[in-house]
């Protein structure tokens, strides 16, 4: 799961990445790189995902693992779609064609096979805690830790 926070001109992302519980879960933020004039909420969403796919890759690559299966989720189902649709071109005329590309770079050298899905972001707006699921529990979390 990721998200990822705009706001001043600024932006900043959060994921985290667990298993089938969260047990042995790692959880990572940054800020997102470029110009102030570069920065915006789609941006910050993209970083997200470029950590999220980063922090993955490394972990395969440290183990020496060469195969697995990876879902990651996110509430901005255009950055989702686009990141990971590589029917989709992309120019360098794209506004975040680098984050874009990086993703993109480390999918393809992977071995791992990628599966995403959207979560609706701000679920705590509308349900109880306890009526909410893991997905988008995890939503919630780190969209306070991007902010």
């Amino acid at each position: 799961m990721c998200d990822g926070s705009y706001k001043d001109e600024k932006g900043a992302s959060a994921w985290v990445l667990e298993g089938a519980s969260n047990r042995n879960r790692i959880r990572g933020y940054n800020q997102v790189p470029g110009a102030t004039t570069d920065q915006s909420p789609y941006r910050s969403e993209l970083a997200g995902l470029l950590g999220t796919v980063t922090m993955i890759t490394e972990i395969y690559k440290f183990h020496h693992l060469t195969e697995g299966q990876i879902t990651v989720a996110c509430d901005n189902i255009s950055a989702l779609n686009l990141a990971f649709d590589t029917t989709q071109i992309i120019t360098s005329k794209h506004p975040d064609h680098d984050l874009l590309f990086a993703i993109r770079h480390k999918l393809q050298q992977s071995k791992l096979r990628w599966n995403h899905t959207h979560v609706r972001g701000h679920q705590d707006d509308k349900k109880l805690e306890q009526d909410l699921n893991r997905l988008e529990l995890l939503n919630i979390e780190m969209d306070k830790l991007a902010k």
